[in-house]
């Protein structure tokens, strides 16, 4: 029994060394399905029958850990925490673009009636001698008509005049008058006082018509010498306006007093007094304060020197208030 087992054993190992020579490439061996076998069936003989199941043994040392699984899937979104505090206000944005206009509104209602305009001037037409005062289309500044006026006979008592009575103003508040005058070519313009420069007479001439009583009706005037364009200065050589245009005029030479009942100014060639309208409010001052301007007369004549054509005077100014001429 001992020499069966000695030799199955040594077949076992010349089997396993057979095989492992193979293995390794130290000679060929092809096993046989019929050597598989005998070598299976001596293992077996070789075992002991299996013993009881040994104690457990202690628990190893924990491995290393694993790779990191993969990510879980997304959980459910939360319920809506509360409303944090307001932020900061923001900077303005740019202005936006125009709206459409907007429908007009209705209709404002009707202001108050403003204080009454100054009172329309009574006008007259006046002639002396030869002398033409006249409404006229022929040449208009503004509204429908003017004033055509002529000097009638050259050089004598002949003149043409328009007389404008408005209401009452203090002589010490008065701010002067002008006109608009027309004035052809060829009007001959010359001094008819050789002591003052220009001609006095040349163009038509502003009186300032005086109430020194108080009754509303005038009773003296200041006599103007004669007119300069407006803003000329009254020691200017005057040769006349540009003709065939309008042309503002205002009283340049100054005013005499021709009854010669108020002493004021310097003397000329006549023996009358001259001085400006300053001159004379201030004369008036001291010696008449409550003299009042009733109104304005504008004259072309009276030894002038025009010999056969007229001018168009309009759009008179007095005390600053225009008044447009028309019947």
């Amino acid at each position: 029994m001992k020499k069966t087992k000695l030799l199955s054993i040594l077949c076992i190992f010349t089997l396993l060394g057979l095989c492992m020579a193979s293995m390794i490439g130290c000679a060929e061996l092809e096993l046989t399905p019929e050597m598989e076998d005998l070598i299976e069936e001596k293992v077996a003989e070789m075992q002991g029958p299996q013993g009881e199941t040994g104690p457990a043994g202690s628990r190893g040392e924990q491995g290393p850990a694993g790779p990191p699984g993969a990510t879980g899937a997304t959980g459910a979104t939360g319920a809506t925490g509360p409303a944090g505090p307001s932020g900061l206000q923001g900077e303005p944005g740019p202005q936006g673009e125009a709206g459409p206009a907007g429908s007009p509104g209705s209709k404002g209602a009707t202001g108050a009636t403003g204080p009454p305009g100054p009172a329309a001037p009574s006008i007259s037409l006046l002639l002396y001698g030869s002398g033409v005062a006249e409404w006229s289309i022929r040449q208009v500044k503004s509204g429908n008509y003017s004033v055509l006026l002529d000097a009638g006979t050259p050089g004598g008592a002949d003149a043409g005049r328009i007389e404008m009575i408005v209401p009452s103003i203090p002589i010490a508040d008065f701010t002067g008058a002008s006109y608009f005058v027309w004035e052809p070519t060829g009007i001959v313009h010359g001094g008819e006082y050789p002591a003052v420069t220009g001609d006095p007479y040349g163009d038509p001439y502003i009186n300032i018509l005086l109430d020194t009583t108080g009754d509303g009706v005038w009773d003296d005037k200041l006599e103007g010498l004669g007119s300069v364009t407006l803003g000329t200065s009254p020691t200017t050589p005057h040769t006349g306006p540009t003709p065939d245009t309008w042309v503002e005029m205002e009283e340049g030479y100054g005013f005499y007093d021709m009854d010669d009942s108020m002493g004021q100014g310097t003397w000329i060639a006549w023996p009358i007094v001259v001085g400006t309208l300053a001159e004379w409010q201030a004369w008036f001052a001291t010696n008449a304060p409550d003299v009042i301007v009733v109104g304005v007369q504008i004259t072309f004549g009276f030894w002038a020197d025009d010999p056969v054509q007229g001018v168009y005077v309009d759009d008179v100014t007095i005390h600053g208030v225009t008044y447009k001429l028309g019947p």
